[in-house]
C-alpha cells in the first residue's frame, strides 16, 4: 500500500479490486452433480454435531486463536521484550510471508498423509518454536526465521481443521459442521487475543509463549488421539 498511499479513496478501491480478483479462480470450479437416488439431506444440526464430534470444538477454537491471537499480540509482546518498531515490522512481515508460502505445501502433505497427523506435527512444532522465540530472543536473525516458520504453522490450524472436518464428518452434515466451525473460529479469534493479553498482564511477556504453547499442546493431544483411534479401527 506504499505506492497508492494510506488516505483517500484509492486504498479502499485497491482492496475492493483485490477481493473481486480472488473470486476469479472460483469461477472455474465445477460442482459434481448429485447422483440420482442419493440422499444428501442433513441428519444433524450444528449443536448435535458438536456433541457427536466434541473434538471439533477444540479444533475450531484453536484455529481462530492461531489465526488472530499470536499475530495480533506480537507487537506488544515484542515491544515488551525490548524490540524496536522497525524490528517488530520485520517480525510481522516474516510471519505473513510464512503464512503465504507454506499453506499449499502443508495442504499437500496432509493429502499424502492425513490431516490429523500433520495437525499434530504442526501443533507440536508450534509449541516448541514459540518457546524457542522466547529463549533465543537475543539472536535477531534466528528470531525472524522462527517467526517465519510460526506464521506457516499458525495458518495450518485453519486449513488442517477444515480438512479434518471433511475426513471425519459425513457429507450430508458438512454444511452444519462448517457453520459450527466458523462460529467457533470466530469465538476463538475474539477470545484468543483477550486470552493472550490477559496472560501477558498476569505473567509479563512470558505469558505469550506460555499460552500459545499450552493451546498448541491441547491440539497435539487431540490430533494424536484421533490418529490412535484411526489405527485401532484399522487393526480391528
Amino acid at each position: 500500500m506504499i505506492e497508492i498511499g494510506t488516505s483517500g479513496v484509492l486504498p479502499f478501491v485497491a482492496c475492493a479490486v483485490l477481493l473481486a480478483a480472488a473470486v476469479i479462480p472460483l469461477l472455474g470450479i465445477q460442482i459434481p452433480q448429485e447422483k440420482s437416488g442419493e440422499s444428501q439431506k442433513p441428519t444433524r444440526h450444528a449443536a448435535a454435531i458438536l456433541m457427536v464430534f466434541p473434538g471439533l470444538i477444540v479444533v475450531g477454537l484453536s484455529a481462530g486463536f492461531a489465526d488472530h491471537g499470536p499475530q495480533g499480540l506480537l507487537p506488544p509482546f515484542a515491544l515488551e521484550m525490548g524490540a524496536t518498531v522497525h524490528a517488530v515490522s520485520l517480525m510481522l512481515f516474516a510471519m505473513a510471508l510464512g503464512r503465504a508460502l507454506f499453506v499449499v505445501p502443508i495442504g499437500m502433505l496432509a493429502a499424502r498423509s492425513s490431516a490429523e497427523r500433520v495437525l499434530a506435527g504442526c501443533a507440536a512444532a508450534t509449541a516448541v518454536l514459540v518457546t524457542g522465540v522466547y529463549l533465543v530472543w537475543a539472536h535477531a536473525q534466528v528470531v525472524l526465521v522462527l517467526w517465519f516458520a510460526l506464521g506457516a504453522l499458525f495458518d495450518a490450524f485453519y486449513a488442517l481443521g477444515m480438512t479434518w472436518i471433511g475426513h471425519r464428518i459425513p457429507a450430508p452434515d458438512l454444511p452444519a459442521a462448517n457453520t459450527a466451525f466458523v462460529v467457533l473460529h470466530s469465538l476463538g479469534g475474539f477470545g484468543g487475543a483477550a486470552l493472550l493479553g490477559a496472560a501477558m498482564d498476569w505473567w509479563g511477556p512470558s505469558g505469550y509463549p506460555l499460552t500459545v504453547a499450552v493451546v498448541s499442546a491441547m491440539v497435539t493431544i487431540l490430533a494424536m488421539a484421533s490418529v490412535a483411534r484411526a489405527l485401532e479401527k484399522r487393526l480391528d
